[in-house]
């Protein structure tokens, strides 16, 4: 991955834990999302802890989030997935997220999302419940803010996120 890269605006740079099967399932089940929960829960040393919700409709490749003036499209730039248990895989996932227009569109998919975000200096851990119709998934991931990432190597950026998200999984017993 070349530096350039890493300076584009817009970027996203982010980890998602998910059960090991032929891909990286993000949904991680209601049982162990809820032990990681208590874990961040009870860590004392966040910057901040918020409670969001939110609703996301897709239009075909858009996303226009409700409580947002602007929509996006995302530019897949790298996305690998490193096995880190018997159980868990975690995909590291780099997008540039293209602010756009919705255009007379109709909603293809619409996500409820029930989120819990746990700040540090450099980054951040959201535990997610998303709501899709009748079904329900249970998301966590780790994104580093976009000034962090323009400061640091991929390399650098990909053991520290796979380090701190292993981390969390040791302390869930998981």
């Amino acid at each position: 991955m070349n530096k350039a890269t890493l300076l584009l605006p817009h970027l996203e740079f982010e980890f998602r834990l998910g059960k090991k099967q032929k891909t990286c399932n993000s949904d991680i089940g209601n049982e162990r999302f809820k032990k990681l929960q208590n874990v961040l829960l009870d860590h004392k040393g966040w910057n901040d802890v918020k409670y969001t919700e939110t609703t996301d409709n897709f239009y075909g490749k858009i996303r226009k989030t409700e409580s947002c003036d602007q929509a996006i499209t995302k530019k897949k730039l790298h996305n690998e997935i490193t096995k880190v248990s018997s159980d868990f895989d975690i995909r590291l996932s780099l997008s540039q997220e293209i602010p756009c227009e919705v255009c007379n569109s109709t909603v293809t998919k619409c996500r409820k999302k029930d989120r819990i975000s746990f700040f540090h200096k450099n980054w951040c851990i959201d535990t997610t419940r998303v709501s899709e119709g009748e079904n329900t998934a249970y998301e966590v991931e780790l994104e580093f803010f976009e000034d962090y990432v323009k400061l640091h190597s991929f390399e650098y950026l990909k053991s520290e996120g796979l380090k701190q998200l292993v981390h969390l999984l040791a302390c869930s017993n998981i």
